[in-house]
């Protein structure tokens, strides 16, 4: 367990500490997965592709619903369709109490 402490530098000093891992973060040095035991960086780099695509592509799937049935609720004010939309966005949007936000 010891070796464990002076390999990751927690026999060092929190201030020492903190310098260090902002020094190596300054230099893009995320340091060592324990679990995976490779490069913190590289597992992020791996996931960021896949992360973004899946994004970019919800973000596209909103813009294709919502602003059509924005438009309609906009120039059908009152209307079931306007009041149609309005219930999906109320039911479809995340309760603020409700700690599934």
């Amino acid at each position: 367990m010891s070796e464990l402490r002076v390999t990751l530098g927690l026999d060092q000093p929190v201030p020492t500490q903190v310098v260090r891992w902002f020094g190596r973060l300054l230099r893009g040095d995320l340091g060592q997965s324990i679990y995976l035991n490779r490069p913190v960086g590289l597992t992020i780099l791996e996931r960021a592709e896949p992360t973004l695509m899946l994004t970019f592509l919800a973000t596209l799937f909103a813009v294709a619903v919502g602003l059509p049935i924005g438009i309609v609720s906009a120039t059908r004010a009152g209307s079931w369709a306007d009041l149609g939309a309005m219930l999906v966005a109320l039911g479809a949007s995340p309760c603020p109490r409700s700690g599934w936000a």
